[in-house]
């Protein structure tokens, strides 16, 4: 009984009621610091948010900034791409001996009305032929040239349109991954007259002079043309060849 009525005394109990006091302000403050704690944890997210929002707002302004020179070199390359195409294909005397007269007449009328009216018809439709900046396919008047054309028509195509794409990587090769490799199966198919074929093959030479150890071309072809004797690496009708072979020389 004296030890509970030392306990009851108003020094102890004043004690008791001041501990009580303080392990209550410690309870909540404790409790205030683990929000405090929480708040900051949120705030360290949103910081790390911020920053690797921050770097990707600088990294997109940068390809914004790269897309643009690279959109005005990508239009560089087309319209180069574009003009040595039509060039080539002048060469191979595409509407001369290419072009689908009948077909052409089913056109819009208006191909013929179109361009400068002190040149030749034939040089107004070479101006009016577009690579397509969508689909990249040479078009004139929206209209495939693929689909106005003779099977000999088609072959010219192609093959100015490969020697076009080999010159232009050529040209902007910092720019490019041509890997400066053309093979070519039999290129005088469909009939291509022989002075036609004769025009292509002068076109390579070309390449190979203004080129000179860029560029490998590789041509299986039954007709040699004006091919150079040195640059026939192969004749498959001997009867000592074989298609792969070692090549001493050089």
């Amino acid at each position: 009984m004296d030890s509970y009525e030392d306990q009851l005394k108003p020094q102890n109990l004043e004690q008791y009621n001041f501990f009580s006091r303080e392990v209550g302000r410690i309870e909540n403050s404790i409790k205030e610091l683990e929000k405090d704690k929480e708040v900051l944890r949120k705030f360290e997210a949103i910081t790390s948010e911020k920053d690797k929002i921050s770097t990707k707002i600088k990294e997109l302004r940068k390809s914004i900034k790269d897309a643009k020179a690279n959109e005005d070199l990508d239009k560089e390359k087309l319209e180069t791409f574009e003009e040595e195409f039509k060039g080539i294909l002048f060469k191979l005397d595409f509407l001369k001996d290419g072009f689908d007269t009948s077909k052409v007449d089913n056109l819009d009328k208006s191909i013929k009305d179109k361009g400068k009216k002190n040149i030749s018809v034939i040089n107004r439709i070479y101006e009016q032929i577009k690579i397509d900046r969508e689909d990249y396919y040479p078009k004139i008047d929206g209209v495939n040239l693929y689909n106005i054309t003779s099977s000999s028509g088609l072959i010219r195509i192609i093959l100015s349109y490969y020697l076009a794409l080999l010159k232009t990587g050529l040209i902007f090769n910092n720019s490019t991954n041509h890997p400066y490799l053309l093979v070519l199966d039999e290129p005088r198919q469909q009939n291509l007259d022989l002075d036609t074929f004769n025009q292509f093959l002068n076109e390579l030479y070309l390449l190979k002079k203004d080129y000179p150890k860029q560029i490998q071309i590789i041509i299986a072809s039954s007709e040699e043309g004006n091919i150079k004797e040195e640059d026939i690496r192969l004749y498959l009708n001997k009867v000592d060849n074989k298609l792969i072979k070692e090549i001493i020389g050089e």
